[in-house]
């Protein structure tokens, strides 16, 4: 039996470095990387450890919010200068193997290391870690003195008196934290939490307190830590206004909506699945201490503190692993329970669940990383998609003379390879955009593009294919034009500023993208600007290159959608609007096109006198849009013609979702006919149809070519429009038959 537990715990040592093989095999993830390497240029250039935030952008920053991260800023830069993006991938293993090195010592040195849930501990604490400290920037720093903090603490815990000059590694951690990361301010607390919970065992749990002597030369390492967070360039400012921002967090939460990494945890399934498999076991190893009443409180402290900031955010998950590992560790020492159990026939049921429970958290990991990898990324080495690296060559070569505009994503790269000589509009810092950086997501957003424009001019913009509203609003744009497109996004020109060759560029990349989800966006939007030679190339490549599984049907229905877009310009709005809706839960579809369908469709229904028909097809136009001016239109024709003719208005419809024109919650007794016919309007004022084309007219005053259904609207408003009006459409596109066909004929 003993030598099962043996191979078990070594076999579980085996799926911990299978985890760290495909959790942090993937290429550069965050455009943080970069800027930080940026920084670090600059301050050795510069012989300063204070950086200049205002030198990349031409937008407003400001140095206003201190941000120390000069040590690994510094770090990051000499090694990429050694070894490049290879000497940085290395960091990024070495960072784990060693945690997972302490973990399998401490294991041993607590002779623990062949109970069943030793191996379970480290490979869920591995998981654990990997939700936010898989990035290669100052945060992966933050977890390897996270974990060494806590390590050091169990060490203490286990040798009391023989290693108590231990504890004055404290502050020596903390010096170095608080000149790595912010993240110190999350770190210091456990110490605290120990100390606080060995005064209260010395109370309550004598056994479980630390000598006299040791819990003094705690106490004062922990003030020499709190000390040492003021030993940084900026001296006690910089932890101040850390800490005032971090409990005035509320007043900027809405600045990270749409910043994953401060997302709650609960809303993401693995981070979800984690912590319930360590909070089962951690209940496991305080139940199996209960006869031998070993309840540390720094270990109950540190457990309730780290869990609650587990679940708080993703980006603060990574605490919780170390503290989980070795508190775990520390109880099952003592392990009442596994002691008991003398059948062999239960050990064994014991050590399955305990292998399946592992084997299947291994199966999760691998087959994420295989197939379902993070956006932009895949299982391999390189610069993720996220960070624009061809298009920001491409800017580069052509366009450094211009102003240039960007997202916030691929901002951290583009300051990286073109600054601070070419500026550029934003990138992920956040802190120095503060003042403006609400004002970016309504850009972003599509709620004021026109005025962030006008405020903050560029010539050229580098966009990722997730800024659908963007790409929409510029490539329709009178004033601009598409200059390239690539595997992360295209880039708009001015109408003035020339094209290379005077031609769009397609990237020559985009045979060769490695992630499924980032081929399937740019074979979308190659799709939209009917270049017909790059769907080609594109799907070609994504046919070959991903064949497994779930990917599978990801290709076929990018094939059906491809389908579909030649039948719209085929006219074939039946076949195409089938397809459309088929493939929309899997890839992404033109929900422009869509809609244009929708009301092709209902005006062949409308003119063969099928209305509720017509007007089905509507909602579904208005339901991808609800303030779309032909649905307005054609909604409140459709449901005045319907309530004309039976005197009551339809209930198709009444309930569309965020539709602008909806009647609100007042119930309308539809007027006779009679007084529609002498004009008098006040009592069908609180109907949807008439609310919709007063809508329509709103929106439409002053529009030359809306003149015509305008005319038509003032009749049905006024009661004097007689017959049946007519429903308007998008212009419908030009025939172009096969188009694959004429490539292969070319």
């Amino acid at each position: 039996m003993e030598l099962l537990k043996k191979g078990v715990f070594v076999f579980s040592i085996l799926l911990c470095v299978i985890v760290i093989f495909f959790m942090y095999t993937r290429p550069i993830g965050d455009g943080d990387t970069w800027w930080h390497m940026s920084y670090g240029k600059y301050l050795l250039e510069n012989k300063t450890l204070i950086p200049d935030h205002t030198i990349y952008t031409w937008t407003k920053a400001t140095n206003d919010i201190i941000y120390c991260a000069w040590l690994p800023e510094i770090c990051f830069y000499k090694l990429y200068q050694w070894g490049g993006v290879n000497a940085l991938y290395a960091l990024r293993y070495i960072i784990p193997l060693l945690s997972l090195f302490l973990f399998v010592w401490a294991a041993i040195k607590t002779g623990v290391a062949f109970h069943p849930l030793s191996g379970l501990t480290g490979l869920v604490s591995l998981l654990i870690a990997g939700i936010g400290a898989t990035l290669i920037k100052p945060e992966i720093i933050s977890f390897l003195f996270m974990f060494i903090t806590v390590f050091l603490w169990w060490f203490i815990r286990v040798e009391g008196k023989k290693y108590y000059k231990a504890v004055y590694l404290f502050p020596v951690i903390m010096l170095l934290w608080v000149n790595t990361h912010g993240a110190f301010i999350f770190g210091f607390p456990f110490l605290g939490l120990v100390l606080l919970g060995d005064i209260i065992n010395s109370r309550f749990n004598p056994t479980e307190a630390l000598e006299a002597e040791v819990r003094k030369h705690l106490l004062i390492a922990f003030i020499l830590s709190g000390i040492a967070l003021f030993i940084t360039p900026y001296g006690w400012k910089y932890p101040v206004q850390l800490f005032q921002m971090t409990f005035q967090y509320d007043a900027v939460s809405g600045d990270f909506e749409r910043i994953s990494a401060y997302s709650a945890t609960f809303g993401i399934t693995n981070p979800t699945l984690y912590i319930i498999i360590s909070l089962l076991v951690t209940l496991y190893a305080f139940i199996a201490v209960k006869k031998t009443k070993k309840y540390d409180f720094a270990i109950i402290l540190t457990n309730l503190f780290y869990i609650a900031l587990y679940l708080k955010f993703l980006r603060t998950t990574f605490f919780w692993a170390p503290v989980f590992a070795f508190n775990t560790l520390y109880m099952l020492a003592d392990d009442a329970l596994i002691a008991k159990i003398k059948r062999k026939a239960v050990v064994w049921v014991y050590i399955i669940i305990v292998v399946l429970i592992s084997l299947d958290q291994v199966r999760w990991t691998v087959y994420n990383a295989l197939f379902t990898p993070p956006r932009e990324q895949w299982l391999g080495l390189g610069n993720g998609y996220i960070n624009s690296m061809d298009e920001t060559e491409f800017i580069k070569q052509n366009y450094s003379a211009y102003k240039i505009g960007n997202v916030y994503n691929n901002g951290g790269y583009m300051l990286w390879r073109l600054g601070p000589d070419v500026k550029i509009m934003i990138d992920p810092r956040y802190f120095p955009f503060k003042d403006m950086y609400r004002e970016f997501l309504d850009f972003d957003s599509g709620k004021s593009i026109e005025s962030f424009v006008k405020k903050y001019p560029f010539d050229v913009i580098n966009l990722q294919y997730m800024n659908q509203v963007l790409i929409t609003y510029f490539y329709e744009s009178a004033d601009w034009k598409l200059a390239y497109y690539g595997p992360s996004g295209p880039v708009f020109v001015k109408k003035e500023v020339p094209l290379p060759q005077n031609s769009i560029v397609r990237g020559s990349s985009l045979g060769n993208i490695k992630n499924l989800h980032s081929a399937a966006e740019a074979c979308a939007f190659a799709l939209s600007i009917r270049d017909w030679e790059g769907v080609q190339i594109i799907f070609t490549s994504m046919s070959r290159r991903f064949g497994l599984a779930d990917q599978v049907e990801v290709v076929q229905k990018m094939g059906d959608y491809i389908k579909g877009v030649v039948a719209y310009y085929n006219r074939d709005y039946s076949n195409a609007i089938g397809i459309f809706e088929n493939v929309s839960d899997t890839v992404f579809v033109d929900k422009y096109l869509l809609i244009s369908m929708y009301y092709h469709k209902a005006v062949e229904s409308w003119t063969g006198n099928i209305d509720r028909k017509a007007l089905e097809y509507v909602n579904k136009a208005l339901e991808k849009e609800s303030d779309d001016l032909y649905g307005a239109y054609n909604y409140g024709i459709i449901n005045y013609w319907i309530w004309k003719n039976t005197e009551t208005e339809p209930g198709t419809g009444a309930s569309l979702p965020g539709s602008i024109f909806n009647a609100g919650n007042s119930v309308f007794s539809p007027a006779p006919l009679s007084e529609m016919k002498t004009g008098d309007v006040n009592s069908i004022k609180n109907t949807k149809w008439y609310k919709a084309l007063e809508f329509f007219m709103e929106k439409t005053e002053g529009v030359r070519s809306a003149a015509g259904a305008r005319m038509i609207v003032q009749g049905v408003l006024k009661g004097t429009y007689t017959g049946k009006p007519p429903l308007i459409y998008p212009p419908e596109p030009a025939v172009i038959g096969d188009p694959f066909k004429k490539l292969s004929e070319k």
